[in-house]
C-alpha cells in the first residue's frame, strides 16, 4: 500500500503555531514532503478524509489534492534525535526552518514522516533504555548493547550533546521518552527520508541531529507506505519537540525571492556567479573587462560581510593579468599576507626602516600643484572644524614660500614655516612670547599630529624612497600601529604622493588599466561631502578614467562616504548593510522602485560573500550600464606567511654638547633645554666637564639649545644638530 494522498498546502495561516498543526492531525500518521526546487510543501496523509478534518480543525489552512512526482531513487531513512533549543526569551526554536534558505532552487527534497506511537511501545522502549544505562554503569568502556540504536560517527555526533559521551546521550533519550509518558502517551516517532545522493542535505542533518539509526530504501517516495516506516524501536517525540520539526515553505522570510534582470557578461575577469531570484547560485558567470574598473568601484558592507576578501580577489586578478601600478592603504594588517603572496612592498608606517619623504615633491610634478594638493588634504584631514579654511590658507602661504626655494625641503623647516604663517596671520610676538587669537590656537592644535609625526625618524627627512618605485612594484601601506586620530593625516600624506605619480600619466588610458588604488575605510578622508578632499576626489575620479587608473573605495556603510562620490563610482558591490543605511543603499542601485521594500530587507540580511552588484558592460568598445543584480562573489583568502620583518628600533646616534667659556674651560652644572619643532625634547645639566650626551635627537636635524641664566631674560639660544658633537662657547 502506497502513501494514499498528497496535498499541496496552498494557503496557511500567517500566525500558525506548529503545535496547533500537530493537534489538528488528531493522532493520525502524516508526512511533510519539501520540494526545494519548486519551493513547495506537500502534506501526505493516509486517508483523503483526513484532509477534510484537518482543514476543519485549522481555520485558514487550505489544501489541494495533487500527485507527488514519481522518481525512483535510493532513499536514506534516518531516525533522528536532538535537543530542544531556546532563544534568549525562552521561546522554542524551529530546528530545520533554514532548509528553504539553504537549498532553495536545488534539485533536492526531504520528507519528514510522523507516525503515532502507542503507549505500550513507549513503555517498552523506556525499559530497554533503562537496562542499557544500567549496563553502561558497570561496563562504561564496552560497546553499547542496545542494538536498536547504532551510534554512527560517534565522536562528531557526540559534539551535539556537549561532548559528553554515550551514557549522557542515553540519559537524554530516556528523558525524552519520559516526557512522552507525562503527556499521557501522546507522541510520534519521526523518520527523515532523503535521497542517498543528496550529500549536502545529509551533511546538514549530521550537524543538526543525532543519527540513532539509518537504513537504505531502494524505491521512490510515492511507493512507501506508513506501515513500512512504523518502527516500534524508534524514539518517540513529545508534542513540544515534535513541533520543532515542522516548517513550511510559506514561512521563510529571509529567502524571499527578488527577480533581477540578467545580462550576458563577457570579459577576462571573473567576479562571481549570478544568484537567481537573489537566493540560488547559478552557473551564470559574472565576467567583466579589466578596463571597466577605471570607472571607480565602491565596495561597502558591514564587518564580516565579505567585502575585503572579494576585493582581494578582484585586485589579485587585475594585478596578475595587467601588472599595473598598485597602491593599497589599509588601517589594519589584513592586507599584509595578500601583499606577501604577490611580492609587494609592505610598509608598516611606525615600524619600517625606510625613510618616507612625504614633503618631497617629485621632479616630474608641478610644485604648485603638489603643495596645493598637500594643503587641501591636510586641512581636510584635520580636526580644525570651522577653522579648516583658515588653516588651509596658512598652509598655502607657508608652502608657497618654502617650495619656491626647493622641491625637497626639510620637514622641520616646513613645520616651522607653517607656525610662522599662523603667528603672522592669527597672532603676534610680544616681549614675553607669542599671543595667538582663537583661530591661531585652534590651527596650532590641529597641526599637532604633524609635529608628532615628524618626531619619528621614518618621516623626519627630505630624502628617502621613491613612491613611484613602490607603486610600480605594488605597495601596501599598513597603518595598524597608527592611532585613529593620526590615520587621516597619513592617508592625506600618502594620497598626495600617489596623486603626484598620477600626474605623469597622459589622458589616453581610457581603454587601459595603468594603476590601481585601493583605500580601506575610505571614510577616514572622504566622509564629509563639503570637504575639499571630497570635492577633489570627485574631479579625480573623472580624470582617472582617461588616465587608466582604477580607484577602489571600501567602507562599512554607504552613508560612510559622500553621496557625490558614490554617484561617480560606477561599479558598486553592496554587501550586507546596517539597518539605518539599507534604504540609502537602495537609492544608489539600478532597480525597479517596486522592489524597494524587498531589497531593503534583503540588504540587511545578505550572507557573507553575497552582494548587489552594479556592473558596467563593454560591448564593441562601448560601455553600457547594466541593472543591479544579486551575485555570489569569488573570494581570496591569503595564506599566512611568516614575515622576517624586524620591528623598527630607534637607534639615534649620540649627540654631544660641550659648553666652554672664553678660555675654553668647561662650564659645569649649567641647566639646558633642547627643543625640536618648538617642543622641549630633552632637559639636563652639564657634568663637571661641561658635557651633556643624549640619544634623543635625530641625526642631522636642527634643534634649538636654550642655556638658562639666572633670569629668563638671561637665557641664551643656539642652533645645534643632532647626531654630532656640538661645541658651544659662551662669552663671559
Amino acid at each position: 500500500m502506497e502513501f494514499s494522498k498528497a496535498f499541496i498546502i496552498t494557503q496557511i495561516p500567517e500566525l500558525l503555531k506548529e503545535d496547533l498543526f500537530i493537534k489538528s492531525i488528531l493522532g493520525k500518521p502524516f508526512a511533510l514532503h519539501h520540494d526545494f526546487k519548486n519551493s513547495k510543501t506537500y502534506l501526505i496523509l493516509d486517508k483523503k478524509y483526513d484532509a477534510f478534518e484537518i482543514s476543519k480543525a485549522l481555520t485558514g489552512l487550505t489544501l489541494m489534492e495533487t500527485d507527488l512526482p514519481h522518481e525512483k531513487s535510493k532513499l536514506l531513512e534516518i531516525s533522528p534525535y536532538y535537543e530542544i533549543e531556546l532563544d534568549s526569551k525562552g521561546k522554542t526554536l524551529s530546528k530545520f526552518s533554514d532548509f528553504y534558505k539553504l537549498f532553495f532552487d536545488k534539485n533536492s527534497t526531504i520528507t519528514f514522516v510522523f507516525y503515532p506511537s502507542k503507549k505500550e511501545d513507549v513503555l517498552s522502549l523506556k525499559e530497554k533504555l533503562e537496562t542499557t544505562l544500567s549496563r553502561e554503569e558497570i561496563r562504561s568502556n564496552k560497546q553499547n548493547s542496545f542494538s536498536s540504536f547504532r551510534f554512527q560517527n560517534e565522536s562528531k555526533q557526540y559534539d551535539l550533546f556537549y561532548g559528553y559521551g554515550k551514557r549522557n546521550v542515553l540519559l537524554s533519550l530516556l528523558n525524552t521518552v519520559n516526557e512522552c509518558l507525562i503527556n499521557n502517551g501522546f507522541s510520534y516517532t519521526l523518520s527523515i527520508l532523503v535521497k542517498e545522493s543528496d550529500e549536502n542535505i545529509i551533511s546538514y542533518l549530521n550537524s543538526k541531529v543525532y543519527f540513532l539509526e539509518t537504513r537504505l530504501i531502494n524505491t521512490s517516495i510515492t511507493d512507501i507506505n506508513f506501515k513500512i516506516l512504523n518502527n516500534k524501536n524508534s524514539l518517540p517525540f513529545s508534542e513540544q519537540k515534535l513541533s520543532t520539526s515542522i516548517f513550511f515553505s510559506d514561512h521563510i522570510s529571509l529567502a524571499k525571492p527578488i527577480s533581477t534582470e540578467f545580462s550576458e557578461f563577457s570579459g577576462d575577469l571573473l567576479i562571481g556567479n549570478y544568484l537567481k531570484e537573489s537566493i540560488s547560485e547559478t552557473k551564470e558567470k559574472i565576467l567583466l573587462q579589466s578596463n571597466a574598473f577605471n570607472l571607480g568601484t565602491l565596495v561597502t558592507g558591514v564587518p564580516g560581510a565579505g567585502k575585503t576578501s572579494s576585493t582581494m580577489h578582484i585586485l589579485k586578478e587585475l594585478f596578475s593579468k595587467n601588472r599595473p601600478y598598485l597602491g593599497i592603504i589599509s588601517p589594519t594588517e589584513e592586507w599584509n599576507y595578500f601583499g606577501m603572496e604577490l611580492n609587494m612592498f609592505i610598509i608598516k608606517l611606525y615600524k619600517t626602516k625606510l625613510s618616507l619623504p612625504f614633503f618631497n615633491c617629485p621632479n616630474t610634478t608641478s610644485k604648485e600643484k603638489f603643495y596645493e594638493n598637500l594643503a587641501m588634504l591636510l586641512s581636510s584631514a584635520s580636526n580644525a572644524g570651522p577653522y579648516k579654511n583658515a588653516m588651509e590658507k596658512c598652509l598655502l602661504s607657508a608652502f608657497s614660500k618654502i617650495y619656491n626655494k626647493t622641491k625637497s625641503p626639510e620637514p622641520e623647516d616646513v613645520y616651522e614655516e607653517i607656525i610662522e604663517k599662523v603667528i603672522e596671520r592669527h597672532g603676534k610676538r610680544t616681549n614675553t612670547g607669542i599671543k595667538l587669537s582663537k583661530h591661531g590656537e585652534n590651527i596650532i592644535a590641529a597641526l599637532e599630529p604633524i609635529r608628532l609625526m615628524l618626531k619619528k625618524e621614518q618621516f623626519a627627512y627630505s630624502k628617502g624612497v621613491n613612491f613611484k618605485d613602490l607603486l610600480k612594484n605594488g605597495v601596501i601601506f599598513d597603518l595598524s600601529e597608527v592611532s585613529n586620530s593620526l590615520k587621516p593625516f597619513f592617508y592625506s600624506l600618502i594620497l598626495n604622493q600617489i596623486y603626484g605619480v598620477t600626474e605623469e600619466f597622459d589622458t589616453f588610458g581610457d581603454k587601459e588599466l595603468r594603476m590601481l588604488l585601493c583605500l580601506e575605510e575610505a571614510q577616514l578622508i572622504f566622509k564629509d561631502e563639503d570637504s575639499v578632499a571630497s570635492f577633489d576626489i570627485m574631479q579625480r575620479i573623472q580624470d582617472f578614467r582617461k588616465k587608466g587608473i582604477g580607484l577602489f573605495l571600501i567602507t562599512h556603510n554607504v552613508n560612510d562616504i559622500a553621496l557625490e562620490i558614490r554617484r561617480l563610482c560606477q561599479l558598486k558591490l553592496y554587501f550586507r548593510q546596517s539597518p539605518d543605511s539599507a534604504k540609502m543603499a537602495f537609492n544608489d542601485l539600478i532597480l525597479s522602485p517596486i522592489l524597494f521594500d524587498d531589497v531593503v530587507e534583503k540588504l540587511k540580511l545578505l550572507k557573507n560573500g553575497t552582494c548587489i552588484f552594479t556592473p558596467i558592460l563593454i560591448n564593441n568598445e562601448k560601455r553600457e550600464v547594466s541593472k543591479s543584480i544579486f551575485i555570489n562573489t569569488l573570494k581570496y583568502f591569503p595564506k599566512k606567511i611568516t614575515s622576517n620583518d624586524k620591528i623598527y628600533e630607534n637607534k639615534n646616534p649620540k649627540t654631544t654638547i660641550k659648553l666652554l667659556n672664553n678660555e675654553l674651560l668647561p662650564i659645569p652644572n649649567k641647566l639646558i633645554d633642547i627643543l625640536y619643532l618648538e617642543e622641549v625634547v630633552y632637559t639636563s645639566s652639564t657634568d663637571q666637564f661641561g658635557v651633556i650626551e643624549t640619544n634623543d635627537l635625530l641625526k642631522d636635524k636642527s634643534c634649538k639649545l636654550i642655556i638658562h641664566g639666572e633670569k629668563k631674560k638671561d637665557n641664551i639660544h643656539f642652533k645645534i644638530k643632532g647626531g654630532i658633537e656640538n661645541r658651544i662657547i659662551i662669552n663671559s
